[in-house]
C-alpha cells in the first residue's frame, strides 16, 4: 500500500480532522526507522572506528555525506570551491575533512529522518562499500530490518 493509499484510508474511516491529524501522524511515526536499526547503525560505527582509528562520528558524517546528501546543485553557491571539492572526494572516496562536521547538516538528511525502507538501504549501501572499498565485513544481526 502506498502512502497515498494509506492516506486516502485513514480519511475515508475518520469522523472528524483531529481523528485524521492523529492517525496519519501514527501512520508516519511508525515508517521510522526502528530502535534496532539506529543500534546495528551505531554498533558498525564502533566497529569501524576500532578497526581504523577513524571516530564513528567520523564515520557518520562520511556516509551521511556519501549516501544522503542533496544534489551539489543546491549548496553551490553556500561553499567555496576548496570546501565542494571536499565534498566531492568525501562522496567519491569517503575522505573525510574537518568542517564536514560544521556543513553536514546542510548537505545531507538526517538519519532520524529515514523510513524503515530507506534506512535499510541506507545500511545495505554502507556495508556494500566497506566490503568492497576497505574489505571489512561488518557484524549483522539477523533482525535489523524489523
Amino acid at each position: 500500500m502506498t502512502k497515498r493509499e494509506a492516506l486516502q484510508e485513514i480519511l475515508n474511516r475518520v469522523k472528524t480532522k483531529t481523528e485524521a491529524i492523529e492517525e496519519i501522524m501514527m501512520l508516519f511515526a511508525f515508517n521510522k526507522r526502528t530502535l534496532k536499526q539506529n543500534s546495528l547503525y551505531w554498533l558498525w560505527m564502533g566497529y569501524l572506528e576500532s578497526e581504523t582509528g577513524l571516530s564513528k562520528d567520523a564515520f557518520h558524517v562520511v556516509f551521511r555525506c556519501k549516501f544522503l546528501a542533496n544534489e551539489m546543485e543546491s549548496y553551490e553557491d553556500l561553499f567555496s570551491t576548496v570546501i565542494l571539492k571536499k565534498i566531492r572526494n568525501c562522496q567519491k572516496d569517503m575522505i573525510f575533512f574537518e568542517e564536514l562536521y560544521q556543513i553536514i547538516n546542510t548537505i545531507s538528511r538526517s538519519t532520524k529522518n529515514l523510513s524503515k525502507s530507506e534506512y535499510i538501504e541506507y545500511l545495505n549501501k554502507i556495508e556494500s562499500e566497506i566490503g568492497i572499498e576497505m574489505n571489512i565485513m561488518l557484524p549483522i544481526p539477523g533482525d535489523y530490518k524489523n
